[in-house]
């Protein structure tokens, strides 16, 4: 894009044929200014394992034809994580977790607050259970 910029005579440095590049670029300019990673990316937090599987394999197969090996060695870590269900689910649930919650939210899961009302709760509704039971309706 930046060359066909550049005048016929300061092209002819670089390509053999100026006015080809600039006819070439000028047709498909609106395209290649557009073009972006865009369909190339995964959607955060993660889609189910099952999708996720059949995505990142089309990924693999295209990405591989232009990204550098270390792109595609991380992208193929991500598929054998993906295959591993349990461990997929595990770090699914985290992403979830992270995306939904406040930050405030977090801190008070990290600090034990969250477990210690639910424990409150739980004793709230057992004490309520029994009291229920010690009286019935009339």
């Amino acid at each position: 894009m930046t060359y066909a910029g550049y005048s016929n005579s300061k092209l002819d440095h670089y390509v053999a044929d100026p006015t080809a590049l600039k006819r070439a670029v000028a047709t498909n300019e609106t395209y290649l200014k557009r073009l972006d990673a865009g369909p190339l990316q995964l959607s955060w937090p993660p889609r189910p394992a099952a999708e996720l599987a059949w995505r990142l394999d089309e990924l693999v197969s295209v990405v591989a034809r232009f990204a550098p090996e270390d792109v595609v060695a991380a992208l193929r870590d991500v598929q054998s994580t993906v295959r591993d269900e349990a461990e997929f689910e595990r770090l699914r649930t985290v992403a979830e977790a992270k995306a939904e919650l406040t930050p405030t939210e977090r801190e008070k899961l990290a600090s034990g607050a969250v477990a210690d009302e639910l424990e409150t709760l739980r004793r709230q509704k057992t004490d309520l259970e029994d009291a229920l039971e010690s009286h019935p309706e009339r």
